[in-house]
């Protein structure tokens, strides 16, 4: 089956004449958007979409496009969204009825790692516009500024409660009963997390983690259970709690 991806990293886009063709001219600066361009290019998406012969568009990479300021309601056959570096804000008084993913009944994969503009609350509110069809698998939240309440829901909303792979490096409200709470909610399902640079976090890992059975690569490094002296011990742990783990002091 045929798939269509659109891929900017760090490229200007001509927003004169937005098609199929979706001109694009290199620049050696950041992503250069017009207002409407993000707009324009969901629109061409959903074109996409609705022409019999033409691939779905399933991934939209718009990486380190520091221009991206909204998100506008995406199409229904997006499977990746990758936004990391962008400048999203929140939409202000239409917050609460803001739901940019609601017919992304197929969306697996998303990363807005370093987006630092979007609080928390936004945050929450656009993972929760997700469909309960929707399963996502990867999540980056990386440099981001989750608190305590959106870790939190994560395990419970229907959108991400089967997530394998989590990134949750730098993000520095992360907790010890924050983090029990993510792990003990996504224990049957984790693979890959990254927790590297989360300082608040502390030793041992022991007595926050339970039983992770798929749990394969864990990134501590730049906390408490990386450092030379512990380590070890989390390693140790995680023969007993994850025998397919491998802890790694650094990050993904």
């Amino acid at each position: 089956k045929k798939e269509a991806a659109l891929v900017v990293h760090q490229q200007s886009v001509s927003g004169a004449t937005v098609d199929t063709r979706l001109q694009q001219t290199k620049s050696q600066g950041s992503c250069k958007f017009t207002p409407s361009l993000l707009q324009q290019l969901c629109a061409v998406a959903a074109s996409w979409a609705s022409a019999a012969t033409a691939p779905p568009l399933t991934h939209l990479v718009l990486a380190h496009c520091s221009e991206v300021e909204a998100l506008p309601e995406l199409p229904p056959t997006l499977r990746h969204l990758d936004l990391r570096g962008a400048s999203l804000q929140c939409p202000g008084a239409e917050l609460q009825t803001w739901a940019p993913l609601k017919v992304c009944v197929h969306m697996e994969s998303m990363c807005l790692a370093g987006n630092s503009f979007l609080g928390s609350a936004a945050l929450l509110i656009l993972l929760r516009s997700l469909p309960q069809e929707a399963r996502l698998r990867a999540l980056d939240l990386s440099t981001t500024r989750a608190d305590h309440e959106l870790l939190r829901a994560i395990p419970q909303l229907p959108a991400t409660a089967s997530l394998t792979h989590l990134k949750l490096a730098n993000c520095g409200t992360l907790q010890n009963s924050v983090l029990a709470v993510v792990l003990h909610g996504l224990r049957n399902t984790m693979e890959v997390l990254d927790i590297a640079g989360c300082k608040a976090l502390e030793a041992p890992f022991s007595e926050i983690a339970p039983a992770l059975p798929k749990l394969r690569l864990l990134a501590v490094g730049q906390t408490e259970f990386g450092t030379p002296s512990a380590i070890d011990v989390t390693r140790r742990t995680l023969r007993t709690l994850a025998p397919l783990a491998e802890a790694i002091p650094g990050s993904l």
